[in-house]
């Protein structure tokens, strides 16, 4: 595609989203869930964009869409569709973002891919599109406890002591791997 280090021909995001994906069926697992993320949030967005005339603002304009838009639930093949509510609550909202975040990754990994294979001039666009800060770590989140007492009085009797135990140590989960 280049010519004396120029691209000769217009290189569209169908064309990395192809040339991506026959890559990752040879490299990586996971082919189903980032096909699916592709055709679900990249491609009806993307498709026919040429590369070379992708703006950092038209990346980061789709990646708020993405963290505002109601999460998709799972359907069954054929079955069109479905939403949940919107995200209102601060939990929901950095959910969301999380996911964003996440499809952000599969859409760069697109990108990186077309710039080096030499399908496109510059990376600047998404390079300077930076992911949602702070929507990646877990809540910490302590038991009540009354949660405490159903955790205990849910356990096998053998089991019983060593939940009590951890609860009364204040032992972190990760102490328990």
């Amino acid at each position: 595609q280049k010519d004396g280090g120029t691209i000769t021909t217009p290189y569209t995001f169908n064309e990395a989203i192809a040339a991506y994906m026959a890559w990752f069926r040879i490299h990586r697992k996971s082919i189903a869930e980032t096909e699916a993320m592709i055709n679900a949030h990249i491609a009806p967005a993307f498709g026919d964009v040429v590369i070379d005339k992708l703006k950092p603002t038209s990346i980061k304009t789709w990646l708020t869409a993405v963290a505002a838009a109601p999460a998709r639930k799972r359907t069954k093949m054929g079955v069109s569709v479905t939403h949940r509510d919107a995200p209102t609550t601060d939990t929901a909202k950095r959910s969301r973002k999380a996911t964003a975040n996440r499809i952000l990754t599969v859409l760069k990994a697109i990108l990186n891919k077309a710039y080096d294979d030499d399908k496109v001039s510059t990376n600047h666009a998404w390079k300077k599109v930076k992911p949602f800060n702070s929507v990646d770590e877990p809540i910490v989140r302590f038991l009540q406890p009354s949660e405490a007492t159903r955790l205990i009085n849910a356990c096998p009797p053998d089991f019983k002591a060593l939940i009590n135990a951890a609860l009364m140590t204040g032992a972190r989960p990760a102490c328990w791997q």
